[in-house]
């Protein structure tokens, strides 16, 4: 069966403003809605409690999947249409998201623009240092390419097609380690696997081979867990 892979989120289409709308009222939404439920929790009427109850119950489980992606990696491959939109981890998709309005508003180089952003999370950084590269001094040499890239007119036609084209990168990335769902550091790898200059460039100058990549990747991921059950 002949797959369909895309990337396609509605807030990529929205304005700044539109984006900011929505998040004001989903989170206006579910801050009344967790008032009105442990209000009700303390009601005398019957009805009211259990009311309470299947809200709070609704709200708890909204707690627990906070750090998933809507839909799992192995779930997305057995469909024949795959938006790969739905397996990002809300904090790998607030990253990818925040790096294409950067690039849209600089005309940085999209690439760049998203592993500068993945540069800021203590994991990534750690994913480097397992590579013997110095983060600071990746991160430095990383700013001036940047900066270089940027200044141009932003064509968010490109922009959108490059950044599509790295979700479906990291989506591959996150199913040859067997990730559940799509992580930063997937993202990673996806920014290391396309064909632009600069980043080779970049990757060349501190030698650091992508192929690398999926073992520290694994590492990382289950060095992880590892600690967590530790503690």
């Amino acid at each position: 069966m002949e797959k369909n892979i895309y990337f396609k989120d509605v807030r990529f289409s929205l304005s700044s403003f539109g984006e900011l709308l929505v998040r004001v009222v989903v989170y206006s939404f579910y801050t009344v809605l967790s008032v009105v439920a442990f209000t009700l929790f303390f009601s005398d009427v019957e009805n009211l409690f259990w009311l309470s109850v299947l809200l709070l119950i609704f709200l708890f489980d909204r707690v627990i999947q906070a750090k998933k992606g809507n839909v799992a990696v192995s779930e997305l491959l057995r469909r024949k249409n795959a938006n790969v939109a739905l397996c990002f981890t809300p904090t790998a998709y607030r990253i990818f998201h925040t790096a294409y309005r950067r690039s849209l508003i600089t005309g940085s180089d999209p690439r760049l623009v998203l592993l500068d952003a993945l540069l800021g999370r203590k994991d990534i950084r750690k994913m480097l240092s397992r590579l013997d590269i110095d983060a600071k001094e990746f991160s430095a040499k990383l700013i001036e390419k940047t900066s270089e890239s940027g200044g141009g007119k932003p064509d968010k036609k490109a922009c959108m097609e490059e950044f599509e084209n790295m979700a479906i990168g990291a989506f591959w990335n996150a199913e040859s380690v067997y990730e559940q769902f799509i992580e930063p550091r997937n993202l990673f790898a996806a920014v290391s696997a396309g064909d632009d200059p600069v980043v080779t460039r970049l990757f060349n100058l501190f030698d650091l081979n992508p192929a690398d990549l999926a073992e520290v990747i694994v590492f990382n991921r289950y060095s992880r867990k590892f600690s967590n059950f530790r503690h």
